[in-house]
């Protein structure tokens, strides 16, 4: 779920990224492919480092994951 979840927001992030950073460019008068790059590395970090982040988690609390989402399942289940 976690790559998923990282590829939507990668894809919304990029999107609105390049939208913010040609607008920047444009106020400031400044070279938009500076601002691109600038923009798209900054994203770029904290998508990677959210996602290595949520993995984390993931791996170390895994068992208790588990645990919790079975709870929520078994609400579900006919009786």
């Amino acid at each position: 779920c976690n790559d998923v979840i990282g590829d939507i927001c990668g894809i919304i992030s990029g999107s609105a990224g390049s939208i913010i950073a040609v607008k920047v460019a444009n106020s400031l008068n400044v070279n938009e492919f500076v601002v691109i790059l600038i923009v798209t590395g900054f994203i770029s970090a904290l998508t990677i480092g959210g996602k290595a982040m949520g993995k984390t988690i993931a791996v170390n609390r895994s068992n208790y994951i588990l645990y919790d989402f079975s709870k929520l399942i078994s609400n579900f289940k006919k009786k």
